[in-house]
């Protein structure tokens, strides 16, 4: 089953995925990127501009998008397998937009993060060294609310600071749930 992080920039979704795969041994799909790897990012994987290209030449991509002068994608055997598997959960930090063109239609869990506060949000994307992001991060985290208000299904957790174990628990709970209810 595919549980899948939205959240603006900041709010923490890298270190809830990261979490759940330790604690609760989730599987993580990878993310296939043209940009630099973070340091806190541990499921996105870097890689050339050609390799990326041959993936999508030879129709492996699940998806493909560009984000800020970047590629993204995800493997389609991966996703594929996350989605069909109904006894092991898998973990997916994904944006919203691309969420529309690619997950709309596929069984998995849409769990929006949230900052507690936009104070929170700035504090965290300044300690981060990506306060640039700050406008982005508040427009993405306004239009996330009303996509959560309007879609019931979605499951709302708040990342407090020094929450994050928290956080997760509530993810987790919210995902046994959804494999409950499924079943």
């Amino acid at each position: 089953m595919l549980v899948l992080l939205f959240g603006a920039s900041g709010v923490g979704k890298s270190s809830l995925a990261n979490l759940l795969v330790e604690r609760h041994s989730w599987i993580p799909v990878i993310s296939w990127i043209t940009r630099p790897e973070r340091a806190d990012e541990l499921f996105k994987v870097s890689i050339s501009d050609r390799s990326f290209e041959e993936l999508a030449r030879r129709g492996k991509l699940w998806s493909n998008v560009e984000q800020n002068g970047f590629r993204y994608g995800l493997l389609t055997s991966e996703v594929r397998e996350a989605i069909d598997d109904p006894h092991r959960l898998f973990v997916l930090d994904y944006g919203l937009a691309f969420w529309r063109r690619y997950f709309a239609n596929e069984a998995s869990l849409a769990v929006y993060v949230a900052a507690g506060s936009d104070a929170t949000l700035r504090a965290r994307l300044d300690r981060s060294g990506r306060i640039d992001r700050l406008e982005g991060a508040l427009k993405d985290q306004a239009e996330l609310e009303a996509w959560c208000q309007e879609n019931r299904a979605v499951v709302r957790v708040v990342n407090e600071d020094d929450a994050l174990e928290r956080t997760a628990d509530e993810i987790g709970a919210a995902a046994k749930r959804w494999v409950s209810q499924a079943a």
